[in-house]
C-alpha cells in the first residue's frame, strides 16, 4: 500500500509530504512552547524559515527531476521529508538554510556539466558560487574538488575547463576584498584563509543524535553498497552521477567534521546525497513486503526519535 502511494509521482504525495513538514517544523519550536511570544516579528521569522525550507525542497526536486536522479516516483522527497523530522534543529538556523541552498544551486551547476551546451559558462558560474560558498563558509572549498571530477567525467579536460572554474571562484573574491579594504576590516577577509578546526563532535555522540546519526548511516552504507556494483556495470550517464553523488556524501562527512560551531542544523548539508542514495536502494528492493517495511520505517522514524 505505501510502495503503491509513494512509488509514484503524483500532486497528492506532495500535498501529504507538504503537510509532514509543516508538521515538523512546527513541533522543531514546540519544546520552547511555553516561552515563545506569539508577535509580529515571531510570526515573520517562522514564515521567514519555512519560506526558506520550502525553497530548498524546489530546488531540490528540481535537480531531482532535471537530471532523473531516481525515477518517478516519491521515494527521494520521503527520505528528505524524514530526514527534516528526525533532525528538527535544521529548522531553526535560517543561514544554514540559506547556505544549503546556495550550494544546491552549486551542486546543479556541477551535474549540468553533462552537456557541453554553454559549457564554458556553467564553469564561470561553477567557480562563481564555489567562491560565494567560501565567503559564507570557508571549509565549503572543500566541495571544488567536484568540478573537476565532473569536467573529467563528462567532457576533456583542457587549460580552458581548468582556468575558467578559477576566474569564477577569483571574481566573487575580488569584489569582498575590495568591500573590506573600503571598509577598512581586511581582517574579516582574512579569516577565510584561517582553516583550524577542533574536530570536535560531541554533540554527535549525545543521545539525541547518536542512534539517528548510526541509524541513517547505516542506511545510507548499505545503499552505496547495493547500488554502486549494480550502477557500475551499466554504462551512461547515471553512473557518473552516482560517482558525484557519492562524492558529495563523502565531502559532506567530512565538511560535518572539520566544522566547528555545531548546532544540529549544520546535518542539513547531508540530506542531499543520502535522500539520493536511500531513495535508489528503496527503488531497487525487488521483495515488495520488505520495501513496505522499509517505506514504514522511514515514515515512522520522526515518531520514533521525536514524538515519542
Amino acid at each position: 500500500m505505501l510502495t503503491n502511494f509513494f512509488g509514484k509521482s503524483s500532486p497528492i504525495n506532495f500535498i501529504v509530504l507538504f503537510a509532514l513538514i509543516l508538521l515538523y517544523f512546527c513541533l522543531s519550536f514546540f519544546e520552547s512552547f511555553s516561552t515563545l511570544t506569539f508577535d509580529f516579528d515571531f510570526i515573520l521569522k517562522q514564515t521567514g524559515k519555512f519560506g526558506l525550507t520550502l525553497l530548498y525542497c524546489f530546488v531540490f526536486g528540481f535537480i531531482l527531476s532535471k537530471n532523473k536522479l531516481t525515477l518517478d516516483n516519491s521515494y527521494g522527497f520521503l527520505i528528505l521529508v524524514t530526514l527534516f523530522g528526525v533532525f528538527l534543529e535544521v529548522f531553526k538556523d535560517w543561514q544554514t538554510l540559506f547556505f544549503n541552498i546556495l550550494l544546491l544551486i552549486y551542486l546543479r551547476k556541477i551535474l549540468s556539466f553533462r552537456t557541453t551546451k554553454s559549457l564554458y559558462e556553467k564553469l564561470f558560474d561553477g567557480g562563481f558560487w564555489l567562491s560565494i560558498l567560501f565567503i559564507l563558509e570557508p571549509f565549503s572549498l572543500i566541495f571544488g574538488i567536484l568540478i573537476y571530477l565532473a569536467v573529467s567525467l563528462f567532457q576533456k579536460t583542457n587549460y580552458q575547463t581548468i582556468l575558467i572554474p578559477v576566474i569564477g571562484f577569483a571574481t566573487p573574491l575580488i569584489i569582498y576584498f575590495t568591500y573590506c579594504f573600503w571598509s577598512d576590516n581586511m581582517e574579516r577577509f582574512y579569516e577565510l584563509f584561517y582553516w583550524y578546526s577542533f574536530y570536535d563532535i560531541e554533540i554527535y555522540l549525545s543521545n539525541q543524535y547518536s542512534i539517528p546519526l548510526l541509524l541513517i548511516g547505516v542506511f545510507s552504507m548499505i545503499a552505496l553498497i547495493v547500488k554502486t556494483p549494480k550502477i557500475f556495470l551499466i554504462s551512461g550517464s547515471y553512473r557518473k552521477y552516482w560517482i558525484i553523488i557519492s562524492l558529495i556524501f563523502l565531502l559532506s562527512i567530512i565538511y560535518l567534521s572539520l566544522k566547528n560551531s555545531k548546532n544540529g542544523s549544520e546535518l542539513l548539508i547531508a540530506f542531499f546525497p543520502v535522500s539520493i542514495m536511500i531513495a535508489n536502494w528503496i527503488e531497487s528492493i525487488q521483495r515488495k513486503y520488505m520495501k513496505e517495511i522499509v517505506v514504514l520505517l522511514f515514515i515512522l522514524l520522526p515518531v520514533i526519535f521525536v514524538i515519542v
